[in-house]
């Protein structure tokens, strides 16, 4: 079983990278249009709100499977060594 977790988990990050590429070609295809041929798709934002939402909810269930969360360790990096330990200890 664990295996097959350890499977699903690299083919859903694969996927992630994907979507993740889909998203920033979306957008750059939505600005090159509106502001150089003063069109749009139809949707085209919705779709980007979509895939991020998709990833969001998807990369925090590979995190959880692997023990992680998504933090930002702007704070803790600058906390001195004892402080930096407790924190990670709350965490």
């Amino acid at each position: 079983m664990h295996r097959f977790a350890e499977r699903l988990a690299c083919a859903l990050e694969l996927v992630l990278g994907y979507v993740f590429l889909i998203i920033t070609l979306a957008v750059v295809v939505l600005v090159v249009l509106r502001y150089f041929f003063h069109t749009t798709i139809v949707g085209g934002q919705e779709f980007t709100i979509f895939c991020f939402i998709f990833t969001s909810a998807v990369g925090a269930a590979v995190l959880l499977y692997r023990g992680e969360h998504i933090a930002v360790p702007l704070l803790v990096e600058r906390l001195p060594p004892d402080d930096r330990r407790w924190m990670r200890r709350m965490n």
